[in-house]
């Protein structure tokens, strides 16, 4: 019997790095399990998107800086 299933990543809305990249699983069936796991490794979510870590950072203000992705 073949069953439809639905899995989750989350890609970095700038470089669209994958979260789990390098990580024993492609993806999980859990949406906030894959959450946990961006947060717990640097990324930031603000609203629906996402930024690794290497796309994001925080001025002076504590206000969010997304590093330009033609760079």
């Amino acid at each position: 019997m073949i069953n439809k299933i639905q899995m989750y990543t989350i890609n970095c809305d700038v470089c669209e790095a994958d979260v789990l990249d390098g990580d024993d699983h492609g993806a999980w069936d859990d949406v906030q399990y894959v959450e946990d796991i961006a947060s717990e490794n640097g990324w930031h979510k603000d609203g629906k998107k996402h930024y690794c870590r290497n796309c994001h950072s925080f001025n002076d203000d504590d206000e969010l800086v997304i590093k330009n992705p033609t760079l």
